[in-house]
């Protein structure tokens, strides 16, 4: 359904974003740890989840491709929903809860909100082995490269060549650069380029 909203941020809160996008005003619940990737006033990507029940439908959303898919997983163990699973996140920064799962660290996972012994025990065996930190260094690049290539992709641009034209320009550039900072001029250069592929 929705891989990802853009537009204007209203208004951020410890558990809601208000994003603005022609006409709509969305109101997204996110983790508490992520406030600080989304200014008011400022344009931005939200990566989002949209959950059905008999109350209602509720919209999810994440500052990361990787913080969305760590979320997905945690919604498959048992008795973890997605309330629960945005309490986690919360509390917790993806590293740090992905060491202390792949770590089988139930003590430490137990003292996060909501979770307790015996569900510490079942994210351990669900997940262990599952999950993969992020590699030093090249995690920033790694992850705008990822975001960066699905939004061409949501575009039209065929998934094969989208890989190949944003490895090729990124890797004009340092790895430590700044890339959000120059977003806009990236996209345009992925652009041209795809729109060059016959």
């Amino acid at each position: 359904m929705f891989n990802s909203l853009s537009g204007v941020i209203d208004e951020v809160t410890s558990s809601t974003l208000l994003l603005s996008n022609p006409y709509i005003q969305w109101a997204i619940k996110i983790p508490a740890i992520s406030m600080a990737y989304f200014t008011v006033g400022k344009e931005a990507r939200v990566f989002t989840y949209l959950h059905h029940c008999e109350n209602g439908i509720t919209l999810y959303g994440f500052h990361s491709i990787s913080q969305k898919e760590l979320f997905l997983k945690l919604l498959k163990v048992n008795g973890i929903g997605p309330a629960a699973a945005i309490k986690i996140l919360s509390a917790s920064s993806e590293e740090t809860l992905i060491k202390v799962i792949e770590e089988g660290d139930g003590e430490a996972l137990a003292k996060l909100p909501g979770v307790g012994q015996k569900t510490a025990g079942k994210i351990i065996l669900a997940l262990k082995g599952e999950l993969s930190l992020p590699k030093e260094g090249g995690e920033i690049s790694s992850l705008f490269e990822e975001e960066f290539s699905e939004a061409l992709c949501e575009m039209g641009f065929a998934r094969s060549n989208v890989k190949k034209v944003v490895s090729s320009i990124l890797s004009n550039y340092p790895a430590d650069s700044d890339f959000k900072a120059i977003e806009q001029k990236l996209f345009k250069e992925a652009i041209v380029a795809l729109s060059s592929v016959g």
